[in-house]
């Protein structure tokens, strides 16, 4: 067998499989920093690009990290004025 067959069966599925997996989770963490980066510029706050990068590098700290962002995101977003009208508003 040639060599350069050899090296191309060198990579195993495992690996392949790890990289997907981080790849998905990494696309899901920009979209998230977006969508809060977004939200948050629509209701006017003033630290829209803060939220969004800690939404992204808490992402990096694993699932606690993102969750507390993320929680302390909903929890202090209504102080910064009107956005689009949530559930909360309907009722």
């Amino acid at each position: 067998m040639s060599t350069a067959l050899q090296t191309v069966a060198s990579v195993s599925p495992e690996l392949v499989i790890v990289f997907g997996i981080a790849g998905v989770l990494l696309l899901a963490n920009v979209v998230l920093s977006v969508w809060i980066y977004r939200d948050a510029e629509s209701r006017n706050d003033d630290n829209a690009f803060a939220w969004g990068a800690a939404t992204f590098f808490s992402g990096f700290l694993g699932g606690v990290g993102i969750v507390v962002v993320i929680v302390l995101y909903f929890v202090l977003r209504d102080e910064s004025g009107p956005g689009a009208p949530s559930v909360r508003d309907s009722v």
